[in-house]
């Protein structure tokens, strides 16, 4: 019998349901990397095109959650309905009370002005049916919140303190205004921005519109001042009055804060019938400004916080605040001292010693040592004045003395 043929060295035949599954497999895998390549080629596209893209996505998720927690506020879903581009960029300077970290009893002092705006903005939100007691059971207009409040006095002294402790204890949405919030540079706009704040705020409200360092929006209109601004202001005193809203429904309020009352509108003073100053801390209250300042501090028993008050005549709350952190370096200086010099000597320390209690001593040095920013200010405005004034008397004594020469010169 002859011997059987060896198998062949090459490669089996395939058959052609195996070739057909190979020519999709390759097809497929091609389509997946074209589509990949288009994929990120777009995106790159996008990048170069619109570099603010990401920003507006971030932006727009964070709107989704504004709408989201004021639904679940108890704000009706029809009011939040086809809200207008400006609305929805608006809608990023509202600020809910419960993430406000501030109350009236971290406001140290000004108990008659707190009381007061109490009265004013947070027991008419809180007790509604006891401020309406019109005639025939129909509520007052007088019994209202009034439409604009303004705060003034020196920097430093708490006001906007007391406007965010306003929100919070009336549970009030905060709408914080700047002048980048209402200022545009396309024709238009800045109009539209401002009608966007009385509407988004009587959407949601009860709200407090906000407006820190009021002088610098509405300061007193002039004729050499830009067409913007005056509009801006026409329209924002406009929306404010009113005309076609009912005073008893409304509960949007328009609270301003100033350290120059004086330079603004009239008309916007004239729109904010109830000021209040918010002057220099006197004695008690700086003795209560203190206590809160130093409520989680470890200090010395006794501490007399008297006597720091006595010496700290014309500080402001802001003031007292940083005096009390430059007194609280002298315990952290001490301990890192004894940390470095243990190092230094060999010794091995896992952590710097505890700090030690806060003292009095500690409070009247970091006097001393630590001058108010205001005063330093006025100090080097008047050293700089006076060599202004050497500088000045000196030239003009170099000037006649040429003079003097140039004359007898001409005279020889």
């Amino acid at each position: 019998m002859p011997p059987s043929d060896p198998p062949p060295d090459g490669p089996s035949e395939t058959t052609p349901v195996a070739s057909l599954f190979a020519f999709l497999s390759r097809e497929v895998l091609s389509a997946v990397i074209a589509l990949a390549g288009v994929y990120l080629s777009a995106k790159v596209i996008k990048r170069v095109m619109d570099p603010n893209s990401d920003e507006r996505e971030r932006l727009r998720q964070h709107r989704e959650q504004v709408l989201e927690r004021l639904y679940r506020t108890g704000v009706p879903r029809d009011a939040l309905r086809c809200l207008g581009p400006s609305e929805e960029t608006l809608l990023h300077d509202l600020v809910f009370p419960e993430d406000i970290n501030s109350d009236f009893d971290a406001v140290g002092g000004l108990q008659g002005t707190k009381e007061t705006l109490k009265e004013l903005i947070v027991y008419p939100l809180l007790y509604p049916e006891v401020y309406a007691a019109g005639r025939g059971g129909a509520a007052s207009s007088l019994l209202t919140p009034p439409k604009g409040i303004l705060l003034f006095g020196p920097p430093g002294t708490g006001k906007t303190m007391l406007a965010k402790a306003l929100a919070k204890e009336s549970g009030a949405n905060f709408l914080a205004l700047s002048p980048s919030s209402l200022l545009s540079k396309w024709l238009g706009d800045t109009e539209q921005l401002a009608r966007a704040v009385f509407s988004l705020a009587r959407r949601v409200q009860p709200t407090i519109i906000f407006i820190d360092e009021i002088d610098g929006l509405f300061r007193e209109r002039t004729s050499q001042e830009h067409e913007a601004h005056k509009n801006l202001k026409a329209e924002f005193m406009q929306l404010w009055d009113g005309l076609t809203t009912d005073d008893r429904f409304n509960q949007v309020v328009v609270l301003g804060a100033t350290n120059r009352p004086y330079d603004v509108d009239p008309a916007i003073l004239r729109r904010m019938p109830r000021p209040f100053e918010v002057s220099l801390p006197a004695v008690e209250e700086r003795v209560e400004i203190l206590r809160k300042v130093l409520h989680d501090v470890d200090v010395e028993r006794p501490f007399d916080l008297q006597t720091v008050a006595n010496v700290t005549a014309g500080y402001s709350g802001s003031d007292l605040k940083e005096l009390c952190r430059a007194a609280m370096m002298h315990p952290v200086r001490e301990s890192l001292r004894a940390t470095a010099k243990s190092v230094g000597t060999g010794m091995v320390r896992r952590k710097a010693p505890p700090l030690r209690p806060l003292t009095l001593d500690d409070v009247l040095l970091a006097r001393r040592e630590v001058t108010r920013t205001q005063e330093q200010s006025a100090d080097y405005q008047e050293r700089v004045a006076r060599e202004s004034s050497g500088d000045a008397s000196a030239a003009s004594m170099d000037m006649t003395v040429k003079f003097l020469q140039m004359l007898a010169t001409k005279t020889s």
